[in-house]
């Protein structure tokens, strides 16, 4: 049986396969997603919700599977790393 994350990372590796817009990014392209997913971060952390807190850190833990896969495409480093 797979874990939560290894479900999330094959889940995020099919979905980056099959849409022509993740296919086009790179790292450089997707970092402002990253920073802008972080800033949702902080600002449900500012505004002391739970739910938007909890909402917030899958859609930051996402892009950084997301990103992490962007970086392993460009040859920087690998998921296991």
């Amino acid at each position: 049986m797979k874990s939560a994350f290894e479900n999330l990372v094959h889940l995020n590796h099919h979905i980056g396969k099959e849409c022509a817009w993740c296919r086009k990014q790179t790292v450089e392209s997707f970092c402002q997603y990253l920073l802008e997913e972080a800033k949702e971060v902080q600002e449900a952390i500012q505004q002391n919700d739970a739910d938007e807190f909890r909402e917030e850190l899958g859609d930051l833990l996402w892009n950084v599977v997301f990103m992490t896969r962007l970086a392993e495409k460009q040859g920087l480093f690998t998921m296991e790393e």
